[in-house]
């Protein structure tokens, strides 16, 4: 129960925090997935994020087409960050490195898998399977 508790008043005090950081976290990770995208040849350009629930997600586009992916804001990160202040198993020490680990591992997920929704959706339609925007 004081688990529970702990970890319900963490996320209480996290959420405000992951809901006013949702739009530059979304534009960090547009800005990330175009840097990755360009770098491997296909340069795309983010020039809007949607931050209207619950269609968030990140508008792409290049010359031809416009592409557009959905993913939760930070509030998986604001979830990670509750789980690990709330447990008392181990030193803080240890929890702030779990932590730390857990943070990057999420936000570069993140980053991967807007990149890779928009991989899939270039390739799509350049063989046609898209109408251009």
């Amino acid at each position: 129960m004081r688990f529970g508790l702990r970890l319900a008043l963490w996320s209480l005090l996290l959420l405000p925090g992951s809901a006013l950081m949702a739009g530059d976290y979304r534009w960090l990770v547009g800005r990330l997935a175009s840097w990755c995208l360009t770098w491997f040849g296909h340069p795309v350009e983010l020039y809007d994020v949607s931050v209207g629930m619950p269609n968030d997600g990140l508008v792409f586009s290049d010359p031809q087409r416009s592409y557009h992916t959905a993913f939760l804001p930070p509030l998986d990160l604001g979830l990670l960050t509750a789980l690990c202040l709330a447990s008392d198993q181990v030193g803080i020490r240890r929890r702030l490195e779990r932590l730390g680990v857990g943070l990057l591992t999420l936000a570069g997920g993140n980053v991967v898998l807007v990149v890779f929704c928009l991989a899939t959706l270039m390739i799509d339609a350049m063989d046609g399977a898209i109408a251009p925007a």
